[in-house]
C-alpha cells in the first residue's frame, strides 16, 4: 500500500493483480478504510478500530437509498474504481466524463462511436448498457464486464444436472466464480467482443 494525494485528503491506496484501488483516506488525522462489493461499491467504511462510521445501500444505477453515519469521504458507488461524488451536483466523476447517479446517463457524449454488434452502444449517454449490476466504466469510455460468478454459476449449474442436483450445482459454482471472477475476471467490451483487461 502506498500513499497519494486525493482531493486534497491524503488517501491510502493498494496495488493488486496490477490494479490500483482507493483503499483508504486519512481525514482530521484518522485513518478511514473502505469495504467494497463486487464491482467496488463502498458498502461501509470503518475506523482504525475496525467499527463501522459509515455504510451505504444503492440502487442499480448507484444512487444511494441508505446511508447511516457521515463523514465517509468522496467514494461511494464503485468508489474502488475512483468514481468521485462531487458535492452537491448530484454527479460522479468517472475517468473522462461525469456521470449522473439520479437517471443513470452519462452528462457528455461518449468520445467513442457505438459498435454495430452491440446496438445500446449507439446511444452515448447510456451507462454500461444499462447492466450497470454486471458491469462499470472507470474509464469513462467503454464499459468493463465481470463475468467469473455467472460463468461459475452456469458450470456449477451443469455439473449439477448431471449429478442430479442443478441448484446445488449452481450455487456452488456461483460462489466459486463469484471468488475467481472477483479475483481476476474483468473484461472489456470492445468492438470485436470481450478482451481480458490489461493495465
Amino acid at each position: 500500500m502506498n500513499h497519494c494525494e486525493v482531493g486534497g485528503k491524503q488517501a491510502v491506496r493498494s496495488v493488486t493483480f496490477g490494479h490500483r484501488f482507493c483503499v483508504g483516506f486519512v481525514a482530521n488525522g484518522k485513518v478511514r478504510v473502505y469495504h467494497g462489493a463486487r464491482l467496488g461499491s463502498i458498502w461501509w467504511v470503518t475506523d482504525e478500530s475496525g467499527n463501522v462510521a459509515v455504510g451505504y445501500v444503492y440502487e442499480g444505477f448507484g444512487k444511494v437509498v441508505g446511508q447511516i453515519g457521515a463523514g465517509g469521504g468522496a467514494y461511494q458507488f464503485c468508489g474502488l474504481w475512483y468514481y468521485r461524488n462531487d458535492g452537491d451536483a448530484g454527479l460522479l466523476h468517472v475517468g473522462a466524463r461525469y456521470y449522473e447517479v439520479e437517471t443513470g446517463r452519462w452528462v457528455q457524449k461518449d468520445p467513442i462511436f457505438g459498435a454495430l454488434m452491440h446496438p445500446q452502444t449507439f446511444n452515448r449517454y447510456v451507462y454500461v448498457t444499462n447492466d450497470p449490476v454486471n458491469s462499470l466504466d472507470p474509464n469513462g469510455t467503454w464499459k468493463w464486464t465481470v463475468i467469473g460468478a455467472v460463468t461459475g454459476a452456469v458450470g456449477g449449474g451443469l455439473l449439477g444436472l448431471i449429478v442430479g442436483q442443478p441448484g446445488y450445482g449452481a450455487l456452488i459454482g456461483g460462489m466459486i466464480g463469484a471468488y475467481i471472477g472477483h479475483k481476476v475476471d474483468i473484461y472489456v467490451e470492445t468492438k470485436k467482443g470481450y478482451r481480458k483487461r490489461t493495465n
